[in-house]
């Protein structure tokens, strides 16, 4: 904007243009005109869902040299209060034509729930320019059930409803499918809003789906899995049911390697609470463990943690809302895999809770987590937090264990591996040393200041005598490739693991280059084909990182 103010020639073009003319000079912060070779630009795409940022990628890739944000915000000398106005005046927006067609013809054959269900996907999963504008075309179909529901509830045979209370019913019921995809309507900022004692009458749907679970079938799980744990385990279970049970606001750390059953004692936990009706939330911080635990989330999104962390960070929870209602009940939270995590999220964390909880109870602004019983876990041998080029000082420190939060843990291992063989122990022993440094034989070095040491390796694990490293290493996973196998699973059951990529690529070309058959390469999506939608803003809506 400040180039465009001072270059005419910029005035002539959009944002994604500029790059192709100018270089951005990063010392003196400023564009100069490009005396060499043209470059592409390209905006980073912005999903539709973002809001205000999304429109104003719309606007700076169409409007030529805008000045200011005022500027873009002003059509035909009007000024609009935000940047989605500005797009939807100028055109730039598709119509809801496709979203009021599909209504109208589900209409005629489909169920209100069907219409109801229809109109939610379409707020959450596509692109409807005006959503108050679709509600107003389409709630009285949605709402067709809704008199004879408040009828049988009501047992009032002769109820008579308004259009205005008829359609506070169906906005209610929309809202339910909409906390049913952890969403509201409150997020929508064109939507009709709900009478706030018809929204009470709702309830916390967050605290419903906690409370949704099967007291019997739960017990039963419980009582198989707790005769199966061991004397370490059960040592832990006491402990943190003794907690909640008593209020006593622990926190807990469970340190154990690999095949130690630490998800199996979480998975007990979490069925000993929910028996009781009680509400555990259990979360990871990866993806694939979260889903280990039963309903497990990963931690960023229960808890609404922010990707860019700092010591001042909170989660993004605020007062008097569903989730924190029902942080409010919860008895414990289970969090697997934290070791990996970078402290300030579980700060972040600690920080969310005390103020929470403090609302109604202010001397829990002094105990960790606001006063809940926590329970972390995983191995320090696995992933510490990911420092981007980090010393090893600094990915230890950026560790839970340098937390002031840590002093308040409690700390338990699990030293027994519950999945190993009787001929497998003394492997899994001598694994565990290398990963805790207890392996003693060897020459010691000092290398940057660090002490470290080479290890011997037992001549059992070692290949020798082959010429080539990359056909001794295929050779001995997977015997000679280029011949038939005895069985399918003669590839999926085997894996060559190695510390660095460049590795994996060198083996990859290698085997492939030995195996028979034809090469095919597989390319992402860069475009539509003509076919596949009938809108004319795809350059907008779905931009290259999109489709790829």
């Amino acid at each position: 904007m400040v180039l465009c103010r001072r270059s005419e020639f910029a005035q002539t073009l959009t944002y994604v243009q500029i790059p192709e003319y100018f270089v951005w000079n990063n010392n003196a912060k400023v564009w100069t005109e490009r005396k060499k070779r043209k470059t592409i630009g390209r905006v980073v795409d912005v999903h539709p869902s973002v809001g205000d940022r999304y429109y104003l990628r719309v606007l700076i890739n169409k409007i030529h040299g805008p000045r200011s944000y005022d500027e873009l915000k002003t059509y035909n000398d009007v000024k609009y209060p935000d940047f989605k106005s500005v797009c939807h005046v100028r055109g730039y927006l598709d119509n809801d034509v496709e979203w009021l067609e599909s209504m109208s013809e589900g209409a005629r054959t489909a169920t209100p729930y069907q219409l109801r269900d229809m109109f939610v996907t379409f707020l959450n999963n596509c692109f409807v320019a005006s959503p108050k504008g679709l509600w107003e075309h389409s709630w009285k179909s949605m709402s067709e059930d809704i008199l004879q529901r408040r009828q049988r509830i009501l047992g009032h045979a002769n109820l008579e409803l308004d259009d205005k209370t008829l359609e506070q019913y169906t906005l209610i019921e929309v809202e339910k499918l909409m906390r049913m995809q952890d969403r509201s309507l409150n997020d929508i900022k064109d939507m009709p809003k709900i009478n706030p004692v018809l929204l009470k009458e709702l309830g916390n749907s967050l605290w419903n789906q906690e409370m949704d679970y099967d007291v019997a079938e739960e017990t039963l799980r419980h009582d198989k899995q707790y005769n199966l744990l061991n004397a370490e385990q059960h040592a832990i279970y006491e402990s943190v049911l003794d907690s909640v049970d008593k209020k006593e606001e622990k926190l807990f750390f469970v340190y154990g390697a690999g095949s130690t059953r630490k998800t199996f004692l979480y998975q007990t936990i979490i069925s000993r609470l929910r028996s009781r009706k009680q509400i555990v939330l259990p979360v990871a911080s990866s993806g694939i463990a979260a889903l280990l635990l039963p309903n497990g989330r990963t931690a960023h999104s229960r808890f609404n943690i922010p990707l860019k962390l700092d010591e001042d960070k909170l989660c993004n929870i605020k007062p008097d809302t569903m989730m924190a209602e029902l942080i409010e009940e919860t008895d414990l939270i289970i969090w697997d895999e934290a070791p990996m995590t970078h402290k300030h999220a579980f700060e972040a964390l600690d920080k969310t809770l005390k103020d929470i909880m403090s609302i109604k109870n202010p001397p829990q602004k002094n105990q960790p987590f606001g006063g809940k019983t926590v329970m972390l876990g995983d191995d320090f041998r696995q992933i510490l937090p990911v420092i981007p080029q980090g010393s090893r000082a600094d990915i230890v420190l950026a560790s839970i264990s340098h937390s002031y939060l840590w002093n308040n843990c409690h700390k338990f291992s699990l030293k027994t591996n519950m999945r190993v063989n009787q001929d497998e122990k003394e492997f899994s022993e001598w694994l565990l040393k290398v990963g805790e440094g207890r392996l003693k034989t060897g020459q010691e070095y000092e290398d940057d200041g660090y002490h470290d040491q080479f290890i011997d390796i037992d001549e059992s694990l070692i290949c020798h005598n082959f010429a080539d490293p990359l056909e001794g290493v295929v050779n001995a996973a997977y015997g000679e490739i280029n011949k038939p196998m005895n069985s399918q699973t003669s590839y999926t059951d085997k894996a060559i693991l190695t510390p660095r990529n460049e590795t994996v690529d060198e083996i990859n070309v290698y085997t492939i280059s030995r195996t028979d058959g034809v090469s095919r390469d597989y390319f992402s999506s860069e475009s539509f084909e003509l076919s596949d939608t009938a809108s004319d803003q795809n350059d907008t809506l779905y931009a290259v990182e999109y489709l790829n």
